[in-house]
């Protein structure tokens, strides 16, 4: 059977069938929502549906329309999405580009690559690439702002066996060329003026780094308080970053489960460091980029204990 989704508050519509999940049908017409993993584990794709009918990948009906993991969610008849901020405005291209800069910093390598003249690349903050390496897919968030240079910044943690993170370490050097699909993802930045959570664990401050850049670039006022957590004072990278954000009304929290210098690092967890700061967060936006467990105990932190509104949760999730 054949149905339509409309994202609410927006013109975009796409085309669905019952045999295929909400979110491939999205990409493939090149509406560009939010995702992680593809396969359920992330919550990247969550999002509550306003109205329809939708079964799960075994045909059964799936009663509550909040947070619906749109992989795994299948159209039973129209649907309305509920997805706050969602803008479709630059289309999804596949694009060549060369890597000009590969340096690592204990375990994070800092890659940048830059796309020829001949081709246009634009981004919004916050948004990501997926890599294709021999045909396996990566995805990676891009840390900086769109420049005229076409110049992608992308903040890469290496993991034993793992399959890009390899290349990066073991194969990749100036001057290798990358293929890639771009730009990818909705966890940008609202127009609004509401104070700033912004909550990342490892590698997740890639995405943040670009938020923050761009509220630079257009002297934002807005509050924003950033927690980044890991689990070493070594994982920690680009710390100098942090410097051109002092112009910004900024707070900054940095996290590690082993803590050696306590002048500049806390021992706290990042959702502790959100409990003893805060108590009620309803005016404000949380914006949190990490490892799924963190991104699901912030979720259920500041929504359900601390009156942040379930719409102004705003999430990246790294699997």
């Amino acid at each position: 059977m054949s149905y339509q989704a409309h994202i609410k508050d927006t013109e975009y519509k796409f085309n669905l069938t019952d045999s295929v999940s909400i979110l491939e049908s999205a990409i493939s017409q090149g509406i560009n929502l939010p995702y992680g993993c593809r396969n359920g584990d992330c919550g990247g794709c969550k999002c509550n549906v306003s109205s329809g009918v939708l079964i799960d990948n075994d045909g059964h009906t799936i009663e509550s329309l909040t947070d619906v993991l749109l992989c795994q969610s299948f159209a039973n008849s129209d649907i309305v999405l509920d997805i706050p901020g969602f803008d479709n405005s630059i289309k999804i291209r596949n694009y060549l580009a060369k890597i000009i800069k590969l340096d690592k910093h204990n375990n994070t390598a800092i890659m940048q690559i830059q796309i020829p003249n001949t081709q246009t690349f634009n981004h919004l903050p916050g948004q990501f690439i997926e890599i294709n390496a021999a045909g396996v897919t990566r995805s990676y968030s891009i840390a900086n702002i769109a420049n005229d240079n076409k110049i992608i910044e992308l903040h890469i943690r290496h993991y034993l066996n793992g399959f890009f993170s390899s290349k990066v370490w073991n194969d990749y050097k100036v001057g290798s060329v990358i293929k890639f699909k771009a730009p990818l993802g909705n966890f940008t930045l609202q127009s609004t003026q509401n104070p700033l959570l912004m909550v990342c664990t490892g590698t997740g401050f890639a995405p943040i780094n670009s938020l923050l850049q761009h509220m630079l670039q257009i002297g934002s006022t807005r509050s924003v308080h950033l927690i980044w957590g890991n689990y070493e004072e070594d994982d920690f990278y680009c710390l100098d970053y942090l410097e051109q954000y002092k112009k910004l009304n900024l707070k900054l929290s940095l996290c590690a489960n082993k803590v050696q210098d306590a002048t500049t690092f806390s021992s706290l967890l990042v959702t502790q460091v959100i409990s003893q700061e805060y108590n009620d967060l309803s005016n404000y936006e949380v914006y949190a980029c990490g490892n799924p467990n963190m991104i699901n105990d912030i979720r259920n932190l500041t929504t359900n204990e601390l009156n942040l509104n379930k719409n102004n949760f705003f999430c990246d999730s790294f699997n």
